[in-house]
């Protein structure tokens, strides 16, 4: 079967062109290669986006502002509620002013000294000379001696001696257990100028005083043990 002239001249006509295409000159890559490039991203930030900031403000935004607003209030309130309660916001008290001294009171006058009992009876001259001694008066104490107090006045059995000051401290440290009620005292020997009185507890000697006398009293000059 014979070619038209037409088929003839279509399959021409396509070779022609795919020659054309083959022979392009080569200095077409060049130009298209020192075609300026475009930045990254402008075609499609341009095409999606638009201009810079000619988006419109949506609700979104509005609730967004409106909430940091409620939110920066609410804190506010907040901070200024734990001021008044911590008392942060009322003014520092000053100091307290130390209050006036009182006026001190004249101190109260020591009580006068008691009299040293007088009396001819050498008894009484030694229980006044105990009480005195058992209670801690020590200067009435030594006032019914007749020996200083840094004398010897006291001594016992195996060669023990104190001297007055020590014996009226010992009496002293033991008055709140002393009671002059159980023991009983009576004169053993009395002259004109010496007498000696003994102390008893249920009737049993337990010291005996040497006493001088001293115009219308006595005095004691030393007291011994048995």
């Amino acid at each position: 079967m014979g070619t038209s002239g037409n088929d003839w001249y279509r399959g021409r006509r396509k070779r022609r062109k795919a020659r054309a295409y083959r022979s392009a000159p080569d200095g077409l890559p060049e130009r298209l290669e020192q075609r300026p490039a475009e930045p990254a991203g402008t075609r499609h930030s341009r095409g999606r986006h638009g201009l810079a900031g000619t988006q419109p403000i949506g609700l979104s935004h509005v609730a967004f502002l409106l909430a940091g607003a409620v939110m920066g209030a609410g804190f506010y309130a907040l901070g200024g509620l734990l001021v008044r309660l911590g008392g942060y916001d009322r003014p520092v008290a000053p100091p307290p002013q130390p209050a006036p001294a009182a006026a001190s009171l004249p101190a109260a006058p020591p009580p006068p000294p008691t009299r040293p009992v007088v009396s001819s009876d050498p008894t009484a001259i030694v229980r006044a000379m105990l009480r005195a001694s058992y209670a801690g008066r020590a200067s009435e104490a030594y006032a019914y001696w007749g020996v200083k107090p840094e004398q010897r006045a006291f001594f016992g059995s195996g060669g023990m001696y104190a001297t007055l000051a020590e014996m009226t401290r010992q009496a002293a440290a033991a008055g709140n257990r002393a009671d002059l009620s159980q023991f009983t005292f009576e004169v053993r020997k009395k002259s004109r100028t010496a007498a000696t009185v003994g102390q008893l507890r249920r009737d049993v000697l337990i010291r005996e005083y040497a006493l001088t006398r001293h115009g219308n009293t006595w005095k004691i000059m030393a007291c011994t043990e048995p």
